[in-house]
């Protein structure tokens, strides 16, 4: 099995892409002169059509996986700054992070308007500032 290569890949719709060896005058002609490159182009010929093959279904399963599973590019990614108070807040609820759902152990901040506070903070704070202070928080409390 040490051997096996890729020759052909046949398409559902009954279209194939076929590997044709090329014989080495053709890189002969391709590349006057030039006896090194000639035989490495030559011995090379079965991995770049592997390369290729497997370069272009990747594309295609990315495609794929980006229709079937209704997922985002990383560049179309909303930033905190994109999104609205009743969107976090319905995140908030979506992941069960509402104070009812949660056992706190320091309850004197525990009152509805954390929720609310925290989102204004997120909503009109530096993201720096933010990340630097919950960074700061989590390393008093031991938490990271």
């Amino acid at each position: 099995m040490a051997n096996t290569r890729i020759v052909k890949i046949v398409f559902e719709d009954g279209s194939d892409y076929e590997f044709k060896e090329l014989p080495k005058e053709h890189f002969e002609q391709k590349y006057p002169g030039n006896k090194h490159w000639i035989n490495f182009k030559f011995n090379r010929q079965y991995p770049d059509f592997e390369e290729r093959i497997i370069s272009d279904l990747r594309l295609d399963v990315e495609e794929y996986a980006i229709e079937q599973y209704s997922l985002i590019p990383k560049r179309d990614q909303k930033k905190v700054d994109d999104f609205d108070d009743d969107e976090i807040e319905a995140e908030f609820i979506n992941r069960g992070l509402t104070i009812e759902d949660h056992h706190i152990q320091n309850e004197n901040i525990t009152n509805d308007s954390f929720v609310t506070r925290f989102i204004n903070v997120i909503n009109r704070g530096n993201d720096a500032e933010i990340e630097n202070a919950l960074t700061m928080l989590e390393k008093n409390y031991r938490i990271k």
